[in-house]
Protein backbone atom coordinates (compact mmCIF):
# COMPACT_ATOMS: atom_id res chain seq x y z
CA UNK A 1 0.00 0.00 0.00
CA UNK A 2 0.86 3.65 -0.03
CA UNK A 3 1.94 5.57 3.00
CA UNK A 4 0.57 9.10 3.12
CA UNK A 5 2.69 11.51 5.08
CA UNK A 6 0.77 14.54 6.20
CA UNK A 7 2.69 17.76 6.49
CA UNK A 8 4.39 20.46 4.54
CA UNK A 9 6.72 20.00 1.63
CA UNK A 10 8.74 22.93 2.91
CA UNK A 11 12.39 23.01 1.94
CA UNK A 12 14.81 22.85 4.85
CA UNK A 13 15.89 26.28 6.11
CA UNK A 14 19.24 27.49 4.74
CA UNK A 15 22.24 28.12 6.97
CA UNK A 16 23.41 31.74 6.79
CA UNK A 17 26.80 33.17 7.85
CA UNK A 18 27.72 32.70 11.51
CA UNK A 19 25.51 29.60 11.63
CA UNK A 20 22.23 31.49 11.69
CA UNK A 21 19.08 29.72 10.48
CA UNK A 22 15.33 30.05 10.73
CA UNK A 23 15.04 26.59 12.24
CA UNK A 24 11.37 25.74 12.58
CA UNK A 25 10.23 29.37 12.73
CA UNK A 26 10.54 30.11 9.03
CA UNK A 27 7.51 28.20 7.77
CA UNK A 28 9.17 27.64 4.41
CA UNK A 29 9.74 31.29 3.41
CA UNK A 30 13.49 31.86 3.49
CA UNK A 31 14.06 34.35 0.67
CA UNK A 32 12.89 37.48 2.48
CA UNK A 33 15.25 40.30 3.35
CA UNK A 34 15.39 44.05 3.77
CA UNK A 35 18.18 46.57 3.51
CA UNK A 36 19.06 49.73 5.42
CA UNK A 37 21.10 52.14 3.28
CA UNK A 38 24.54 53.48 4.16
CA UNK A 39 22.93 56.89 4.73
CA UNK A 40 19.47 58.39 5.01
CA UNK A 41 19.13 61.96 3.74
CA UNK A 42 17.91 64.01 0.79
CA UNK A 43 20.46 62.42 -1.56
CA UNK A 44 18.54 59.12 -1.52
CA UNK A 45 15.10 60.57 -0.72
CA UNK A 46 15.19 59.03 2.74
CA UNK A 47 13.60 60.67 5.77
CA UNK A 48 15.10 59.22 8.98
CA UNK A 49 12.03 60.23 11.00
CA UNK A 50 9.64 58.08 8.96
CA UNK A 51 11.57 55.72 6.67
CA UNK A 52 13.69 53.90 9.26
CA UNK A 53 12.86 51.75 12.30
CA UNK A 54 14.84 51.60 15.53
CA UNK A 55 17.41 50.30 15.95
CA UNK A 56 18.90 51.97 12.88
CA UNK A 57 21.90 50.00 11.63
CA UNK A 58 23.18 51.80 8.55
CA UNK A 59 24.67 49.82 5.65
CA UNK A 60 23.07 46.57 6.71
CA UNK A 61 20.88 43.77 5.43
CA UNK A 62 18.42 41.76 7.49
CA UNK A 63 17.40 38.18 6.69
CA UNK A 64 13.83 37.57 7.78
CA UNK A 65 12.28 34.23 8.66
CA UNK A 66 8.98 35.06 6.98
CA UNK A 67 5.63 33.62 7.88
CA UNK A 68 3.48 32.45 4.99
CA UNK A 69 0.69 34.78 3.92
CA UNK A 70 2.38 38.03 4.88
CA UNK A 71 4.10 38.84 1.55
CA UNK A 72 1.79 41.74 0.68
CA UNK A 73 2.08 43.43 4.06
CA UNK A 74 5.81 42.78 4.21
CA UNK A 75 6.43 44.26 0.75
CA UNK A 76 4.76 47.51 1.89
CA UNK A 77 7.43 47.69 4.58
CA UNK A 78 10.31 47.36 2.12
CA UNK A 79 10.85 43.62 2.35
CA UNK A 80 12.33 41.99 -0.75
CA UNK A 81 11.70 38.43 -1.89
CA UNK A 82 13.80 36.15 -4.03
CA UNK A 83 17.36 35.73 -2.88
CA UNK A 84 19.20 36.83 0.23
CA UNK A 85 21.62 39.37 1.63
CA UNK A 86 24.44 37.09 0.50
CA UNK A 87 23.38 36.50 -3.12
CA UNK A 88 23.83 38.53 -6.27
CA UNK A 89 20.89 40.91 -6.67
CA UNK A 90 18.10 39.65 -8.95
CA UNK A 91 15.60 42.48 -8.33
CA UNK A 92 15.32 44.99 -11.18
CA UNK A 93 18.92 44.34 -12.25
CA UNK A 94 18.86 47.15 -14.82
CA UNK A 95 18.30 49.65 -12.01
CA UNK A 96 20.22 48.11 -9.10
CA UNK A 97 22.86 45.98 -10.82
CA UNK A 98 23.73 42.38 -10.03
CA UNK A 99 26.33 42.85 -7.30
CA UNK A 100 26.15 41.01 -3.97
CA UNK A 101 23.31 42.60 -1.98
CA UNK A 102 25.45 42.99 1.17
CA UNK A 103 29.16 42.69 0.38
CA UNK A 104 31.22 41.25 3.22
CA UNK A 105 28.18 40.41 5.35
CA UNK A 106 29.13 40.14 9.02
CA UNK A 107 26.61 39.00 11.62
CA UNK A 108 25.56 41.86 13.90
CA UNK A 109 22.41 41.00 15.87
CA UNK A 110 19.39 38.72 16.10
CA UNK A 111 15.95 40.28 16.61
CA UNK A 112 12.55 38.76 17.32
CA UNK A 113 9.27 40.59 16.84
CA UNK A 114 5.70 39.37 16.33
CA UNK A 115 6.91 35.76 16.16
CA UNK A 116 9.34 36.56 13.37
CA UNK A 117 13.07 36.01 13.74
CA UNK A 118 15.45 38.37 11.94
CA UNK A 119 19.22 38.35 11.55
CA UNK A 120 20.95 41.65 10.75
CA UNK A 121 24.32 41.69 9.00
CA UNK A 122 26.53 44.73 8.46
CA UNK A 123 28.09 45.06 5.00
CA UNK A 124 31.83 45.31 5.66
CA UNK A 125 33.18 45.24 2.08
CA UNK A 126 31.03 47.87 0.38
CA UNK A 127 27.62 49.49 0.32
CA UNK A 128 24.43 47.48 0.60
CA UNK A 129 22.11 47.80 -2.38
CA UNK A 130 19.77 50.71 -1.71
CA UNK A 131 16.36 49.81 -3.16
CA UNK A 132 14.83 53.03 -1.87
CA UNK A 133 12.23 53.61 0.84
CA UNK A 134 10.41 52.18 2.63
CA UNK A 135 13.11 50.52 4.71
CA UNK A 136 10.94 49.35 7.60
Amino acid sequence: GYLLIMGHDDPPPPMWPDGKTCGKSGHGVYDAYSTTPAKCDDSNHCDPTKDLNEPIIFNSCTQICMLRGFHGAAAKHGMKFGGSCFDHNTIDVETYGDDIVCPGAKFYKEFKAFGITMFTYTCEDGKVIDYGAPYK
